[in-house]
């Protein structure tokens, strides 16, 4: 009986062996997360994974684990690799599940030369390449059909020549069938071997476009073509084909000090414009720009964050990606918005390479986790033809009276100014072009071109209109706001000049508008990096998105904000002082303080003459760290980025006006996430940056009085929780006394708000502000010393008996103060603005 059981094992054995021929290659990636080899278990030789960290991430498969691609730093090339017995019968067979496709054909395998050698790819669009050499002469085939995502495939390519036939199979069923091959023998070359790339170095921006991006798991190559039965019964042997393709940034960017921990972003790689903030069925939807494939501006599609109260965040599956037509080259930025049957529709630019259109998408379940194109895509498939337009992009919709507007971001060519053009419908399916709602030919104040526009109701008719001119003429991009009437279908702003959306231009961009489950009016935007490219890239991430923030219409007709309430959900560790009188250049007040992953706010009673500043992202060595500082007499904020690092990122001074009340004690609050800072005064206005501190150890915090009498009435300190923390809470922290307006400047204020020196004084300066070159009227020769606010000596020299010229550029933009003294002369101080 034993004897019968061996015969029968060895028997099924080599039937076995016979039917599945002869494996000559074989790489299961069964390795360890962050080993940077595999073992090629025929040959038993070691292949090089090459990794943008040098630690390649396997995830775990049906068959144990399998190797996580990143669709351009991660993939193997082994040099001089060659497969014995090949002569005329082959097969190729691996499993594959992705997360998104190139732009080019990408390799699963390759061993490819001139004329000579094969590879099994996946295409843009999910379809699968097979190309060989037969008697030296090059065969490739396309399928028609292509892969889904977040799926397990199990692929299998044939060549038999004794059959004169070449197959494609995916999951056990034919996806290619060539026959009539007539030919002598399968020509493969020894050469570089390529697994989860292409050979060739196909480029955009420095990245390579050829790159697989899923997981890739259990490689096989025979010297036989296995039967279809074969197949058939390895394809069935798994049946789950769930795959969890989640990349966790805890692990890939572990260590990054100024990767940001609180504020919504994708987990890696590219990321950019925010749109689509919809609260549907108990959860937040936040959909940006992303480039799953590398961190660059290039082949884009729409990722996807969910949250159930807009400060607990995770990323989920892609929303939108390219197809075969109107949008091969890209789904953009876009919109979303609720059918009168409150079915959540996106609406997004498609991109061929050479125009734009407008198409849509629809999601089937409450989850919103699976989107599905609009079979009628492009519903507008290009530009109107009536105008001399440039770039058409961005749509934004709304309802009014029953029915749908549209408006999509454009310029008129020859500096003819930002326009909208603007659609009607009555289904979000039909639409047809009416008169632009707003137009503008200003271009020194709105640029050339507007992208990413807006048209939110505040009250009644009084609507908000937010565009984003382009940079222009050095100009940066910003955010501006126009708020009028829409009547008769065209938008009327009670004033011509704009508001921007923030206290500086240049850093907040893009506000993606929605509603929280209150209606309160609520908008996330994006922060762009500052740093060098090589940097960013470096990283293996760009971009972060700001914390959710609250607007309401104010009574002079601008908006005010504040962060959103829900933000107090993230606090731990909290440490508060009290009654801090603070002596002039005295540093070191906030001992206690410390954190480049916190909440800070300060309630500060300051008198018309004072200036203070609060110093963030701080060494103890005094080498780095970035100010903001409050100056009463000239009714000025200013951030200072000059010492925010020792590295090589942009560093520079930021200054924007705001009026205070010195009978009012001033409300400020900061936000501090590793490399993001946002900044909030008086639950009115906010600015953004991007700060890099080169060092972790850089994460002191202080307030410091430069001038005047300044009261620190309270100041308080938060630890916040990361975004994936997701012990989600019902608190929600509303500021009391909202202001109603933005203060005006005090009439009865006798010094100049720009410090300009009246005429009793002996020694003037003019102008103030200047561009660097500052003259000063005195009536004797003298010495003078410049400081900065923090009392630091940036200059000093000489000046005559008249009028001499200071030349001050080399300072940069920001207020200093200038002591002019002689023999006789009192010494005389003033503070002047460099612009």
């Amino acid at each position: 009986m034993k004897k019968r059981i061996v015969y029968i094992t060895l028997f099924l054995s080599v039937f076995i062996v016979k039917t599945r021929g002869q494996l000559i290659f074989h790489t299961n990636f069964n390795d360890e997360s962050g080993v940077s080899s595999t073992e090629e278990s025929v040959s038993g030789r070691l292949l090089n994974i090459k990794n943008l960290f040098d630690k390649p991430e396997r995830i775990p498969s049906s068959n144990d684990q399998a190797l996580r691609l990143d669709g351009w730093s991660t993939y193997i090339t082994e040099p001089a690799f060659h497969l014995e017995g090949i002569d005329r019968q082959l097969t190729i067979e691996t499993w594959y599940a992705t997360e998104a496709f190139n732009k080019e054909s990408s390799s699963i395998i390759e061993l490819f030369a001139d004329n000579s050698g094969f590879y099994l790819s996946v295409g843009a669009f999910g379809e699968i390449n097979f190309a060989y050499h037969l008697d030296n002469q090059l065969y490739v085939h396309n399928t028609p059909k292509r892969l889904s995502t977040y799926y397990w495939h199990h692929i299998v390519a044939t060549i038999d020549l004794d059959a004169g036939e070449t197959k494609v199979y995916v999951d056990g069923e034919l996806w290619f069938l060539k026959q009539d091959l007539n030919a002598s023998t399968i020509s493969v070359p020894e050469t570089t071997l390529f697994i989860g790339k292409r050979n060739l170095d196909q480029q955009s921006g420095g990245f390579q476009v050829n790159v697989l991006n899923g997981a890739i798991d259990e490689i096989k190559v025979y010297n036989q073509a296995l039967s279809e039965l074969t197949i058939h019964g390895a394809s069935e042997s798994i049946n789950d084909r769930s795959v969890n393709l989640y990349i966790d940034p805890l692990q890939r960017h572990a260590g990054d000090h100024l990767r940001p921990q609180y504020h919504p972003m994708p987990n890696t790689s590219w990321a950019n414009e925010a749109y689509g903030l919809m609260y549907y069925q108990g959860n937040y939807h936040l959909f940006f720009q992303k480039n799953p494939n590398a961190p660059q501006l290039y082949f884009m599609h729409w990722g996807h964050l969910i949250s159930s109260d807009l400060v607990h965040w995770r990323e989920v599956d892609i929303a939108l990606r390219p197809s075969p037509g109107f949008d091969n080259f890209g789904t953009w930025s876009g919109t979303t918005i609720k059918s009168n049957e409150g079915e959540p529709l996106i609406f997004y630019t498609g991109v061929d390479g050479a125009k734009a259109g407008i198409g849509s998408a629809t999601s089937e379940g409450d989850s919103l986790l699976r989107w599905y194109e609009n079979e009628t895509n492009p519903l507008i498939p290009n530009p109107p033809t009536s105008f001399s337009h440039m770039d058409f992009r961005d749509p934004y919709i709304w309802k009014d009276n029953g029915a749908y507007y549209m408006i999509v971001g454009s310029g008129l060519q020859n500096e003819g100014g930002g326009i909208l053009f603007t659609y009607k419908s009555a289904d979000l399916q039909n639409w047809t072009l009416i008169p632009s709602l707003y137009t503008n030919n200003d271009i020194e104040t709105y640029g050339v071109f507007w992208e990413m526009p807006s048209m939110v109701r505040l009250e009644g008719n009084t609507y908000m209109l937010q565009i984003l001119p382009t940079p222009y003429q050095g100009n940066p991009a910003r955010s501006l706001y126009l708020i009028g009437t829409w009547e008769n279908e065209k938008f009327t702003p009670f004033s011509h000049q704009p508001h921007s959306l923030e206290l500086f231009d240049n850093h907040l961009l893009a506000p993606a508008f929605g509603v929280d489950e209150e209606t309160d009016d609520t908008y996330i935007g994006i922060i762009p990096e500052d740093r060098p490219a090589q940097a960013q890239i470096a990283s293996g991430w760009r971009q972060t998105f700001s914390i959710p923030r609250q607007f309401r219409y104010l009574e002079d007709s601008t908006i005010g904000q504040i962060p959103h309430p829900n933000l107090c959900r993230l606090r731990s560790e909290e440490v508060t002082i009290e009654s801090l009188q603070l002596e002039n250049g005295e540093k070191g007040n906030l001992s206690g303080f410390s954190g480049n992953q916190v909440e800070l706010e300060f309630n500060v009673l300051a008198d018309s003459n004072s200036t203070f500043a609060i110093q963030v992202l701080k060494h103890e060595d005094e080498q780095e760290y970035t100010t903001i500082t409050f100056n009463y007499e000239l009714n000025k904020i200013i951030l200072d980025r000059r010492k925010s690092t020792l590295s090589n990122s942009r560093k520079d001074t930021r200054v924007g006006d705001f009026v205070f009340n010195p009978n009012d004690t001033l409300n400020v609050r900061v936000f501090i996430d590793h490399s993001t800072l946002e900044v909030f005064i008086q639950n009115l206005t906010v600015f953004s940056s991007r700060v890099y501190p080169s060092r972790a150890e850089s994460d002191k915090i202080d307030i410091v009085a430069i001038e005047g009498v300044v009261e620190v009435i309270s100041a308080s300190i938060w630890q916040m929780d990361s975004m994936l923390d997701q012990d989600v809470s019902d608190v929600s922290c509303i500021p009391e006394n909202l202001p109603n307006s933005f203060n005006k400047p005090f009439e009865d204020k006798k010094k100049d708000p720009l410090g300009i020196n009246d005429s009793a004084s002996e020694i003037l300066m003019f102008p103030n502000p200047s561009n660097g070159l500052l003259n000063v009227n005195s009536q004797e020769d003298g010495d003078y010393i410049v400081t900065n606010l923090l009392g630091q000596e940036v200059s000093r020299g000489q000046v005559q008996k008249g009028i001499s010229t200071l030349d001050l550029k080399h300072l940069g933009v920001g207020i200093y103060i200038v002591q002019v003294s002689s023999k006789t002369q009192k010494r005389y101080s003033n503070r002047i603005m460099i612009k």
